[in-house]
C-alpha cells in the first residue's frame, strides 16, 4: 500500500549513486561514479522551472536547484572537493558530468532504481 506522505515539504534523497561516462580518445569511456543529494520537488516546480528556463531565464537552472550535496569528487591533485554552491555551479559546467547528474535526478523523481557497479 502507498502512504501519501506531507505533500508541502520536498523530500531530500541522500546518496544517490551517479555514473559519470568521461569521453576519452578513440571512443574510449572511463567510468566513475559520486554520490549525490537530491531535493526532489513536486512535479508543478519541475515545470514551472522547466518553462521558466524555455522562456530564456538564466536564473532557472533545475539542477542549480535540486542538486544539494555530493561527494566522491576530487581534484587533479586528488584533494577532495567539498559540496557547495560555487562547486556545484562549477562541476555543472563540464557536459558529461551534467547529463549523469540530470539524469539520475530524474531516475530518482521517477522511483528508478540505482545503478549500480560500473
Amino acid at each position: 500500500m502507498f502512504t501519501v506522505m506531507d505533500e508541502d515539504k520536498a523530500k531530500e534523497i541522500k546518496n544517490w549513486p551517479v555514473t559519470i561516462n568521461i569521453p576519452g580518445d578513440g571512443g574510449a569511456i572511463t567510468k566513475a561514479e559520486i554520490r549525490c543529494d537530491f531535493l526532489l520537488l513536486k512535479q508543478d516546480e519541475i515545470d514551472s522551472i522547466i518553462q521558466a528556463a524555455r522562456e530564456g531565464d538564466d536564473s532557472s537552472d533545475l539542477m542549480e536547484k535540486v542538486w544539494i550535496g555530493f561527494n566522491g569528487v576530487q581534484d587533479a591533485a586528488g584533494t577532495t572537493i567539498e559540496f557547495s554552491a560555487p562547486n556545484r555551479d562549477r562541476l555543472l559546467k563540464i557536459s558529461y558530468l551534467r547529463s549523469a547528474v540530470t539524469r539520475e535526478y530524474f531516475n530518482a523523481v521517477n522511483g528508478g532504481k540505482p545503478k549500480r557497479g560500473n
